[in-house]
């Protein structure tokens, strides 16, 4: 988002003076950056079971009933339904070269069908993460992406993060002038080009459905470990100040 003020002072808050409509003087312009850093209050996953069998209602009813294993599980985990919605669901005719009759001790392969039902779940229970993905694990899921951390309330630290980044502009300005022997007067134009909330590089696949089978057959315990770090929230304005 990119926005651009033509003021005599950003607003009230900022010393509130007349619209200018255009420069009285001489102008200096800088930009401001500032990088607000906040501990994240919401996760998310990518949550869902694949099963392939020889025909549709196979493969259909085995995804149904580990899916419904999930939901139940996630639910006792402290999981709200509110905070777990269906984000795709899919039938693909698909080659699986691992079945069929042996050719020359290798498998002919056939046709099976592959049914997908996915979820995003989005929660505030932040450091029991790992502990839901170990939960839809448990339950029968084999296909876990995630997590990302997340701000309920982004705008605000958009808001404090703009406000810095105005306060470093203004920093570099009047340094600047007073090397030159001058003073800085009101922020005549200020262009936003918007504060922005970085999100983690790369996902992280927890489960594959050889994988989730392995540990479903160990029995053994189970316990990820999952550090969420911090949010940051960035932002960047250019501000073009006047000089007295």
């Amino acid at each position: 988002m990119r926005r651009v003020l033509v003021v005599g002072l950003l607003g009230a808050a900022l010393g509130g003076r007349a619209v200018a409509q255009s420069a009285p003087g001489p102008l200096i312009s800088v930009v401001g950056e500032a990088t607000v850093e906040r501990k994240p209050d919401l996760v998310t996953f990518t949550m869902g079971v694949v099963a392939k069998a020889a025909t549709i209602e196979t493969a259909r009813a085995a995804a149904a009933a580990k899916m419904a294993a999930a939901l139940r599980s996630l639910e006792k985990a402290g999981v709200k339904r509110t905070e777990i919605e269906t984000s795709e669901f899919s039938v693909s005719r698909v080659w699986d070269p691992t079945v069929g009759p042996l050719v020359r001790g290798r498998h002919a392969g056939a046709a099976r069908y592959r049914v997908s039902n996915t979820l995003s779940v989005s929660t505030a229970r932040v450091a029991e993460a790992g502990h839901i993905v170990d939960t839809a694990l448990r339950a029968g899921l084999n296909d876990v992406y995630g997590p990302s951390y997340r701000l309920k309330d982004k705008a605000s630290a958009q808001r404090e993060a703009l406000a810095a980044a105005f306060g470093d502009a203004k920093a570099k300005a009047i340094e600047l002038v007073a090397a030159a022997g001058r003073r800085i007067g009101a922020a005549y134009r200020i262009t936003e080009s918007g504060a922005s909330e970085p999100g983690f590089a790369g996902e992280t696949n927890y489960a594959s459905n050889s994988f989730a089978n392995l540990y479903r057959a160990s029995g053994a315990p189970y316990n990820t470990a999952m550090v969420s770090g911090k949010v940051e929230v960035t932002a960047n304005v250019s501000v073009s100040f006047m000089m007295e």
